[in-house]
């Protein structure tokens, strides 16, 4: 059937990282990141978690009264995700394009949902090759973030006692200049709000200004 825009975006998801490894065989890793992560500190943390694993997944880590969720929207977020340049690596990302596209769309329907669904099985056939993701602050978004204590030690932002990664800004929208739609169906306490997206929305501020500026001189 005819995909959306956004259905089509997950269906490529896959085939981002075989089409670099085809492109330069060399590259050992490829780390598939979502448009709407900030980093908050290395992103290498994460990375490194994988070590001599073949793929890196991160949880959605929904919180005590939201574990629901994960029937609707799966145990994994495809957000930040690493593939190794092995032949598990390989295996495991041919067989997802494929099944992203023969299905990928934005609705429930035989327990799969867009590109994200289809990774519930990767643990029953990638056991040994499969690291699942244990810092709470790789991939912090809206639906988990609610369970942490969000503090600021100098410039470095904690979820607990782990320096947060990156966040993820899911529903945020741009409305104007200086005008934003943080998140819908969510609370977001003072502490979330004044460390975690107040300095997000100051260097998008910039960033637009900085384009305007620019078309200016241009």
């Amino acid at each position: 059937g005819i995909r959306n825009p956004i259905e089509y975006y997950w269906t490529c998801t896959p085939s981002f990282p075989l089409y670099i490894f085809k492109k330069d065989p060399k590259i050992k890793l490829v780390t598939y990141l979502d448009g709407d992560l900030y980093f908050y500190s290395d992103a290498t943390t994460g990375v490194d978690e994988l070590k001599n694993g073949s793929m890196l997944v991160a949880e959605h880590k929904f919180p005590k009264g939201l574990e629901h969720l994960s029937k609707d929207s799966g145990v994994f977020n495809v957000a930040f995700n690493v593939f190794r340049n092995d032949e598990v690596g390989i295996k495991c990302l041919k067989r997802w394009r494929d099944q992203c596209l023969d299905w990928c769309y934005w609705k429930m329907e035989d327990g799969k949902l867009g590109d994200q669904m289809y990774l519930d099985e990767w643990p029953k056939l990638y056991k040994n090759s499969l690291v699942v993701s244990k810092n709470i602050g790789v991939d912090v978004a809206p639906w988990n973030v609610s369970q942490y204590k969000i503090t600021k030690i100098n410039e470095d932002v904690f979820i607990n006692n782990k320096k947060l990664v990156c966040y993820h800004f899911a529903q945020f929208q741009i409305l104007g200049q200086e005008n934003f739609s943080r998140v819908l169906g969510f609370t977001l306490s003072k502490d979330v709000v004044k460390y975690i997206y107040e300095p997000y929305e100051e260097e998008l501020k910039k960033a637009m200004q900085e384009k305007d500026s620019f078309k200016l001189s241009v």
